[in-house]
């Protein structure tokens, strides 16, 4: 009993410390009293708020985003998995302040994204320092950094974050502990789609990869199978209102696609990046930071050496092979894979985040099997080196007025509402130009004196030469209720080129659009919701699970 209830004083000390790092070390991004946004940061913006004045007004939003994205309708909404952010979308509904609520928000995240890292590293160690040594690794590497702060890659951090619970479930039913395996695995998984899905695509080719290895190996059972298809079904539940928007919006339309290709690293750049306190970036020279750097090195040079248990050299060696080809030496567009449906992932730095949990996981095994004493303040003081370099490395950037510009409370709406960023993503295909938007054969434009933006519609004006039915530069998706109002008179527009087209009079016309969530997708929202609260709830009351296992 004595035991126990030392053991959880312990763990509960280090999420103390967890959750007031998070905090301190995202101050020094705002404690000038902006946000410097980041590449993508607007597009999540968007969403966010077009989610936030929906639950305002008690409801969901609709698929297609009538606030931002020039207005025209981009599916934004349906296509890119929301459901995680709510982490962003709470604190601005309970704070009227967007700086400060954003300020939460990423503090948040970055406490959840250790919280999980410390679930998966507790399945290894018991030891307080290595625990906090390899959480502090995983959460502050300067890759996830970059994607928060700079790059805006909100989606790709929410995946990060929650990419633990997917190894943690999947060790767990390998150590034959399968209904909490399937649990984790199918919580971890959920939260992934309901994140980003290009890191969803690539998680589930880890998996694919570990599982045929192991069938190899000849160590895969029927039970272990049967607990991954559990898994994958309870993990459909949980993400049924992502999964059912993409799919409808999927197959029922001639969607664009983001851009394809597979940027690599240059090792030179990567180096050098790695060492400058900045988040500053290029395609080329994305790093996770120099003391990340470090730590692989010596455990490269540690696979070399012999050692009694070598169970955490698998797991250096899987992150070693990630990391190798994410370089330029790998000539991904002479054997064509850039256009392939491999080159969806667009920059082969994303795989620094699958990089970085195979590099805690045998980091962790590796300290645990080879522990002593004196590692303990060697340990600490390199975490706390590397949160002392991340908060330098933060005001480097904030203080660099080249880079970006500032949101404040005051300028929000002017980058929010009726920004033209990334509208040709998610639109709707031209039939006789590929993958290019159906966008630029609109004939006639909104005029921005009058034009207002909802979650749930949008109400401007037009100017037409003559009276004519004519294409309005706003996009009309199959699977989409709308309801149009051309001079307050409800009209059955014409939906067939994915623009739409009404009769204008001459001269200035008021058009009013609006489009609502249908019952389904309420449906499937409450399933996604209840499901997950189910997961996290049995987890919670499972005896035991986190206690430290031998690998199989």
């Amino acid at each position: 009993m004595e035991r126990k209830l030392k053991k959880y004083i312990g763990g509960s000390y280090l999420l103390s410390c967890f959750f007031i790092l998070s905090f301190i070390v995202t101050y020094f991004y705002f404690y000038k009293g902006y946000f410097k946004v980041g590449f993508d940061d607007i597009v999540h913006f968007q969403v966010f708020e077009s989610i936030t004045n929906a639950f305002e007004n008690h409801r969901l939003p609709p698929l297609v985003n009538f606030i931002g994205f020039s207005a025209n309708g981009e599916s934004f909404n349906g296509m890119y998995p929301w459901v995680t952010s709510l982490i962003f979308v709470i604190p601005r509904l309970l704070i009227n302040n967007v700086i400060l609520a954003l300020y939460f928000s990423i503090s948040i995240l970055l406490f959840i994204t250790l919280f999980n890292c410390y679930l998966l590293l507790k399945n290894f160690t018991n030891k307080k320092s290595a625990l906090f040594f390899g959480s502090v690794i995983y959460s502050f590497n300067q890759y996830n950094l970059i994607n928060i702060y700079n790059r805006g890659a909100l989606g790709e951090a929410l995946g990060f974050a929650f990419l633990p619970l997917v190894f943690l479930g999947i060790i767990k039913i390998w150590q034959k502990e399968y209904r909490v395996g399937s649990l984790f695995l199918a919580l971890g998984m959920s939260l992934v789609i309901n994140s980003h899905i290009l890191t969803t695509v690539v998680c589930c080719l880890y998996l694919i990869i570990f599982e045929l290895t192991r069938l190899l190996l000849r160590k895969v059972s029927f039970k272990e199978i049967k607990s991954i298809i559990v898994a994958a079904l309870i993990t459909i539940l949980a993400s049924a209102y992502t999964l059912s928007n993409i799919i409808l919006l999927s197959l029922r339309n001639n969607l664009t696609t983001p851009w394809r290709d597979i940027q690599t690293l240059d090792w030179n750049q990567f180096v050098a990046g790695s060492t400058k306190a900045t988040l500053d970036f290029q395609t080329y020279n994305f790093n996770f930071g120099v003391f990340v750097l470090v730590v692989m090195v010596i455990m490269a040079i540690m696979l070399f050496r012999p050692f009694k248990n070598a169970s955490w050299k698998k797991w250096i060696i899987i992150s070693c092979i990630t990391f190798m080809i994410t370089f330029s030496w790998v000539p991904y567009k002479y054997i064509g894979l850039t256009k392939s449906p491999l080159g969806t992932i667009q920059f082969a730095s994303r795989l620094l985040n699958f990089v970085i949990p195979f590099l805690v996981i045998g980091v962790t095994i590796f300290l645990d099997k080879n522990y002593r004493n004196d590692y303990k303040k060697g340990l600490i003081i390199y975490s706390l080196l590397m949160l002392l370099f991340s908060i330098f490395t933060e005001i480097n950037y904030i203080n660099n007025k080249k880079v970006s510009y500032n949101l404040t409370n005051e300028n929000i709406n002017k980058y929010v509402y009726g920004s033209n960023y990334a509208e040709s993503d998610y639109s709707l295909k031209d039939k006789h130009n590929h993958n290019w938007s159906v966008i630029y054969k609109s004939e006639i434009f909104p005029l921005k004196d009058n034009l207002h933006e909802y979650y749930n519609g949008v109400h401007f004006n037009v100017y037409s030469s003559q009276k004519k039915p004519s294409y309005i530069r706003f996009l009309t998706y199959n699977g989409i209720k709308y309801e149009v109002y051309v001079n307050n008179k409800k009209i059955m527009p014409n939906y067939s080129l994915g623009l739409l087209r009404v009769p204008l009079n001459k001269g200035i016309n008021t058009l009013n659009i609006i489009s609502k969530a249908q019952l389904s997708e309420y449906i499937f929202f409450v399933i996604s919701i209840i499901s997950t609260i189910i997961i996290i709830l049995t987890l919670i009351m499972k005896k035991e699970i986190l206690d430290k296992k031998e690998l199989p």
